[in-house]
């Protein structure tokens, strides 16, 4: 059967199937499914999709061994994800909690009025406070708010500034290394195998900076709150109960009279209804405290990320990829020395 008469054949099997007449007026769904069956289901155009592909091969010593390639490659995207998170920072991480600031100053503002009950209890309280209080949390939400609508080119400029100033030392240095050594290592350049101790010894350096820095100040809405163990101490006659779910309401009950006894300063009442009231007055002052000291922090600039403390668990994981990283290299820098044309005198 000739090439013509295959292409025929095909034409004619694959409108039968779907009961279209060739001659006939197609509508536009039908002539793209013609023109693909044409293209795609002939059966010189099957065989050359089906045909075997001849796998490309490189001369000897184009690459370096695997396992130090794949290393290599491993931590130049580490390097890349660290740096891109760096620069984001002023785009996402600050962006959410921005927003998240700005929805604790609105509820003590009661803003949007009228909207809930709880709203519109907070807008009278909030016109009932002191007048200094009420403009300390307004130049905070103001300044929020100013955050958040600052223009791209700002937050870009800020990007750069954390990178390069609020960054600690070392962590910049490592990531300064950490781009320019496993390229240097796939290229496989003079010196890189004996540069890879180097991202160890800064790793060393860097956590022991992190260690014996001071604490920064504590800016996380956690450090407002009571630790588990005073509520349980003070505001519960009873051991906490195993029972988890009995545990939350004991919790929730001590938290109560915390709110109660500590920024109220009344006894809780035996009343439900008054009691109710008293904790929602609890809790709407615990409220401004947070937003007050919050708008002190922006005011001061101490409510931007801070870089001087890094979890035992973050820095053990740099200290084990690095050192995973140096043992992979040296263990093939014979390899990669006769890559080189150099002799494997390490």
């Amino acid at each position: 059967m000739t090439i013509q008469n295959k292409r025929l054949f095909s034409q004619a099997t694959f409108f039968n199937v779907l009961k279209i007449h060739p001659n006939s007026n197609l509508q536009r769904d039908q002539k793209a499914i013609y023109f693909l069956a044409k293209k795609f289901f002939l059966p010189e155009n099957i065989g050359i999709m089906f045909k075997k592909r001849i796998k490309k091969t490189y001369p000897d010593g184009t690459f370096i061994p695997t396992p130090p390639r794949i290393s290599s490659i491993i931590h130049l995207i580490l390097a890349l994800t660290l740096l891109i998170w760096i620069l984001s920072i002023p785009f996402a991480d600050n962006h959410f909690e921005y927003k998240s600031d700005l929805l604790l100053f609105k509820n003590v503002m009661g803003i949007p009025s009228n909207t809930s009950e709880e709203i519109t209890k907070n807008a009278s309280r909030f016109s009932s406070l002191p007048q200094d209080e009420q403009t300390s949390i307004l130049k905070g939400y103001h300044a929020i708010q100013a955050k958040l609508d600052a223009p791209f080119s700002e937050k870009t400029f800020h990007s750069f500034r954390l990178l390069l100033f609020d960054t600690p030392l070392f962590q910049r240095a490592w990531l300064f290394f950490s781009l320019i050594i496993p390229i240097m290592l796939l290229k496989r350049a003079d010196g890189s195998i004996q540069s890879v101790f180097l991202l160890v010894l800064i790793t060393f350096c860097f956590a022991l900076e992190n260690r014996i820095s001071p604490n920064s100040q504590n800016t996380s809405d956690a450090s407002f709150l009571p630790t588990e163990k005073l509520l349980v101490d003070t505001y519960l006659d009873h051991p906490l109960s195993k029972n988890i779910f009995k545990q939350k309401e004991e919790l929730k009950s001590a938290l109560d009279q915390y709110m109660i006894y500590e920024f109220v300063k009344e006894t809780p009442s035996q009343d439900p209804a008054t009691r109710k009231l008293q904790v929602e007055d609890g809790e709407y002052a615990f409220n401004v405290l947070r937003t007050k000291t919050i708008a002190h922090q922006y005011e001061s600039g101490q409510r931007e990320k801070d870089f001087s403390k890094t979890s035992l668990f973050l820095i053990a994981l740099y200290l084990f990829w690095n050192i995973f990283f140096a043992i992979t290299v040296w263990k093939y820098r014979k390899d990669i020395c006769s890559m080189q044309g150099i002799a494997p005198s390490i």
